[in-house]
């Protein structure tokens, strides 16, 4: 009878050999991996745009401004300098207002979560970059590395369903102007006349912008070269309704408009969503409901929906490190 231990020893040795092998492979192919992952996060972790200098200190003399109004700000290639800022005023400006580090956005989102200090405290915040960085990297991925840093911040966006308006196209059809070529410029934040403002200045128009301007007998919202989701994004702002708007037109071209309304008759939804809010203020203005307006002079409607909104939430945060 054959020796089977005898017969089998070199074939199962060899197995065994070839398996070790794979086995030893896979694992210094994962080992090699790891070390890849970890070289490449830690990369793009020290990558992070960051500034050269910064401080961030706790001011206790803001109640004599009107924050946002009066309290100074500098911005400028290579510096930036805010002062009396709470820190939800700040999260605003990183993560949502220049949150893409290349251009301006007038999106709104609430921030929940978080302290009751961070609407409250105010913080004066210098800093310098190295190379003139731009204004808008300054403003936004710059300065979110330095509230990460120096605030612990942590956060994230996140998603809910929520009460919306809507806003489509009339029956009637769409009355929008169509765009002038020259009649708007892009707007440059790396000059000073250009940054501080909201809206045209001089008679300038930044392309793509909605602007909000007091008017005699109401507002107006005026824009050139304008595209339905930044206009979109003008109604959010400066709280003209009571909800968020979201964009159902399926409009792609551009657009120059000039949209007057009176804001005291904004609030209300038109009659809609208007419970328990007691009576509506006496009429003084003499421009029509931003409802009204939209479908008389733009052909748009807005329609009470629901609908996703978009929101920021804080998990961590700490007051400020020292200097």
């Amino acid at each position: 009878m054959p020796d089977i231990r005898g017969g089998c020893r070199p074939l199962c040795t060899e197995a065994a050999a070839a398996l070790t092998t794979r086995i030893l492979l896979r694992l210094v192919g994962a080992a090699l991996a790891i070390a890849l992952g970890l070289g490449q996060s830690q990369k793009e972790t020290a990558g992070r745009p960051q500034f050269e200098v910064a401080s961030v200190k706790l001011d206790k003399t803001c109640a004599e401004y009107r924050v946002g109004h009066d309290t100074p700000l500098v911005l400028s290639p290579g510096r930036l300098q805010m002062n009396c800022m709470s820190l939800d005023r700040l999260v605003e400006l990183a993560y949502v207002s220049f949150a893409n580090g290349i251009s301006f956005s007038r999106q709104v989102l609430d921030i929940t979560g978080g302290p009751s200090w961070i609407h409250s405290d105010q913080y004066d915040v210098a800093a310098k970059a190295e190379n003139n960085a731009r204004v808008a990297q300054m403003s936004g991925p710059m300065l979110q590395t330095l509230l990460e840093d120096r605030f612990q911040l942590r956060i994230h966006r996140a998603t809910k369903e929520a009460a919306v308006y809507a806003l489509t196209v009339s029956k009637k059809g769409l009355k929008l102007e169509p765009s002038k070529e020259g009649g708007c410029v892009p707007r440059d934040f790396d000059h000073s006349a250009e940054g501080r403002g909201g809206g045209p200045i001089r008679g300038v128009y930044f392309c793509n912008e909605a602007a909000i301007t007091a008017e005699r007998g109401g507002v107006m919202i005026a824009g050139r070269g304008m595209k339905m989701p930044e206009f979109t994004q003008g109604l959010n702002f400066d709280s003209l309704l009571d909800r968020p708007v979201i964009d159902r037109t399926r409009y792609m071209g551009t657009f120059d408009v000039e949209l007057k309304f009176s804001p005291m008759a904004s609030n209300d939804g038109g009659g809609k969503g208007r419970a328990n809010a007691g009576p509506a203020p006496p009429p003084v203005d003499t421009e029509p409901s931003i409802f009204d307006a939209l479908e008389a002079q733009l052909g748009l409607k807005l329609e009470t929906t629901k609908g996703p909104v978009e929101y920021l939430v804080i998990d961590h945060v700490e007051r400020p490190s020292a200097n």
